[in-house]
């Protein structure tokens, strides 16, 4: 399994929503504008279009794109020599990254932008500065909506240390015993402010000092290469993109050892039945590093376990809906192993986040219980629905979030940020754990994990289950009863009589 953050964003260009509540505008650097706005061009500019794109005028924009993903470096540079419109998309960011990380895997030093990168990385001698080019407009929703994703600023939807929505509870002092029974037994997120105060990472891990210890040492990309990671650092410090490089290494505590030994996991978390499988175990612990704009899309927690994520430096926006709730632009499979998402996090805020204009006043907040309405909406009567609102928040240094089993959560970087997640099995989870494992993909592990469970703690599945039937049985309803007994066999089936004050109220 790899968690939805560790996989590289994907590079196919289909018709994208371009939508959306978000008004800010920031000028194309090569003068792109929405289509809209070619019908109120003079004729002169319009006809530049028309005639700098030649065949291709009939082609929708993504297409096109899509057909130059297919180039390599030199046909895509000469491509861009066919007319001032046909430079524009050859110019496009993403062609050149993809073009970079095939040619050189994780192997090159990031220079302000992809084309460049690529240029001063295979021909060193090469010096010139890339300057702006700008020409008579290209009218293209398609384009500007790429470069909308990669130029709106981050403090839209929060800033740092000063956060717009803040839905989140922030606890300090919490007992493991008050922890458990407000937050673990009714799997509700909590903000944990204090849990990381003698944790030496909060000094050690700033970026120069990882730059000076590990510079050298090579960390897994969700790009699906290796860098170094003074390499990595420098790309964090400069890039501007819609759909950023992330540092999410799971090899971190084999590979680098040394750095487990600046932080410990609180007593909350240390109960973690996952650990009985050893080295078999799933991917469970991950080092992330990013610029402003990365982070993860819209996702469950692996395995349905839990998770912590504490953040060592920069600002993360944490937006997440309980398991019941599907948010808004998120389309999981009937089974849940596959998600459909926008196709970057910086997209779903444009397009899908509820600003407060969008849920009235007195939406609720969700729970961790409820109905299986989907897009963000829950069930109040047969004709009517209530909105509910996300809950979200703005992480901090310093500060630890407590992911519950099956919540549905998308994280945002504000700023370059550095953290360290954990995801964790426990009494809290394990029967979802092992319900998800009984599919057809992870049946092997299935059996182990069960085994060992039984001999770890003779007895604990069974009566975890019982008490998940008892308390599932106190939450029927009358008319939920009268259906659990028709569907018996009939000598399980005990006798039942009807009267009218049985009836009353029981929905």
């Amino acid at each position: 399994f790899r968690h939805p953050a560790e996989l590289e964003p994907s590079r196919k260009h289909g018709q994208r929503a371009t939508t959306g509540h978000v008004n800010t505008y920031i000028p194309h650097p090569m003068g792109v504008q929405p289509e809209g706005n070619y019908y109120m061009a003079p004729e002169d500019i319009r006809d530049h279009q028309t005639h700098g794109l030649g065949y291709f005028v009939a082609i929708p924009h993504h297409v096109i794109i899509s057909v130059l993903e297919h180039l390599n470096a030199v046909d895509l540079a000469q491509v861009g020599m066919a007319s001032k419109s046909m430079l524009v998309f050859s110019r496009e960011e993403d062609l050149w990254k993809t073009i970079t990380l095939e040619t050189f895997g994780g192997m090159f030093t990031f220079q302000t932008n992809w084309r460049y990168t690529f240029i001063a990385n295979k021909l060193p001698s090469f010096s010139l500065v890339p300057a702006t080019i700008t020409f008579p407009p290209l009218y293209s929703d398609y384009l500007f909506h790429l470069w909308r994703c990669t130029s709106i600023p981050t403090t839209t939807w929060g800033q740092a240390g000063r956060p717009s929505v803040d839905t989140v509870p922030r606890r300090a002092g919490l007992s493991p015993e008050e922890f458990k029974r407000e937050y673990l037994d009714t799997n509700m997120p909590v903000i944990l402010t204090d849990v990381m105060k003698d944790w030496s990472a909060l000094q050690e891990w700033s970026p120069e000092n990882l730059k000076a210890k590990y510079g050298d040492r090579e960390f897994y990309i969700n790009s699906g290469v290796h860098m170094r990671l003074r390499d990595f650092f420098s790309y964090v410090e400069q890039v501007q993109e819609e759909m950023p490089m992330y540092l999410f290494d799971h090899y971190y505590g084999e590979t680098s050892p040394e750095l487990l030994q600046d932080y410990k996991i609180p007593p909350f978390f240390g109960d973690d039945l996952f650990g009985l499988l050893g080295e078999s175990r799933p991917s469970y612990r991950w080092l992330l590093v990013g610029p402003a704009r990365a982070g993860a899309s819209f996702h469950k927690d692996p395995n349905h376990t839990s998770a912590w994520n504490g953040v060592i430096s920069g600002y993360k926006k944490w937006v997440m809906y309980p398991p019941h709730i599907t948010p808004p632009g998120v389309y999981p499979s009937d089974d849940g192993l596959e998600v459909a998402t926008p196709s970057s996090i910086m997209e779903w805020f444009i397009n899908y986040y509820p600003s407060r204009d969008d849920v009235p006043p007195k939406a609720s907040r969700p729970s961790a219980e409820g109905s299986t309405k989907a897009r963000s909406k829950k069930r109040k009567g047969d004709d009517e629905e209530e909105e509910v609102r996300p809950l979200e928040c703005v992480l901090g240094p310093g500060e630890m979030i407590f992911v519950p089993c099956g919540w549905w959560h998308t994280v945002l970087n504000l700023t370059p940020s550095v953290a360290v997640t954990q995801n964790f099995c426990n009494n809290q989870n394990v029967l979802n754990v092992i319900k998800f494992l009984q599919t057809k993909t992870k049946k092997d592990m299935h059996q182990t994990f069960t085994d060992r469970l039984e001999a770890h703690a003779p007895g604990m599945l069974s009566r975890l289950v019982a008490e998940q039937d008892a308390a599932e049985a106190k939450k029927r309803t009358f008319w939920q009863t009268v259906e659990a007994e028709r569907n018996k066999p009939n000598a399980e089936q005990s006798t039942f009589t009807f009267n009218f004050d049985q009836a009353e109220d029981s929905d």
